[in-house]
């Protein structure tokens, strides 16, 4: 009799392994988390939907910080300076000419690199912003002049974020978005041109123009 189906133990259900399994992971993880009752034969829903909201969490935390947090935490790279030599000494325009050959060979990602620091160095030289190749890109933005046109200030930036994702984060770029940047980047160097002297009556100067 006592092997009749009513008479033989019941073991857990699913929801109270599952529900187990997501109390001893927290637990892990460091969370403080109430006595749930385990094993007494009743469910707590309202308790076992807090332990799947706070695991969730938990995964978007971390998913938050791999996707977005390589832009906050920006690596220090030192980049290969053109024609061998170092940022500081190499002329603007050495970068845009290997900019174009890169871009020719189909290397867009080396091409828009070649370019984004070839303007900084350019808005560096025409007093527009106090390059140091010491400084991370958004370091070096932080000195951009105040009276730099508002409109290409705010068109560096989002092509600041652009370069972070393509070069620090890896990212694939294509031709027309390389090609689609690399006039914006063209533009923003035209803004020198809409400065007044910088101070010391040093000259602002002219765009660089680079062949297509």
């Amino acid at each position: 009799m006592l092997s009749r189906r009513e008479f033989r133990k019941r073991g857990p259900s699913a929801s109270e392994q599952f529900r187990e399994w997501l109390y001893r992971l927290l637990q892990q993880l460091g969370f403080r988390t109430p006595e749930l009752g385990l094993g007494k034969g009743s469910v707590d829903l309202l308790q076992l939907l807090v332990l799947i909201a706070a695991s969730g969490g938990f995964l978007f935390l971390i998913y938050y910080a791999v996707r977005f947090g390589i832009r906050r935490v920006q690596p220090e790279v030192v980049r290969p300076a053109a024609s061998g030599k170092s940022e500081e000494t190499a002329a603007p325009e050495t970068y845009f000419r290997e900019a174009e050959a890169l871009a020719a060979q189909g290397e867009y990602r080396e091409a828009l690199e070649r370019a984004y620091v070839g303007t900084l160095l350019h808005l560096g030289r025409g007093r527009a912003l106090e390059f140091n190749p010491n400084r991370t890109n958004w370091e070096n933005l932080r000195t951009l002049r105040r009276d730099f046109p508002d409109d290409l200030a705010r068109m560096l930036r989002r092509i600041s974020r652009l370069f972070d994702r393509k070069w620090y984060g890896h990212e694939a770029i294509g031709e027309p978005e390389y090609r689609r940047a690399s006039e914006e980047l063209a533009r923003v160097r035209e803004g020198l041109a809409r400065m007044k002297p910088a101070p010391g009556g040093a000259p602002v100067e002219a765009p660089v123009e680079v062949p297509a």
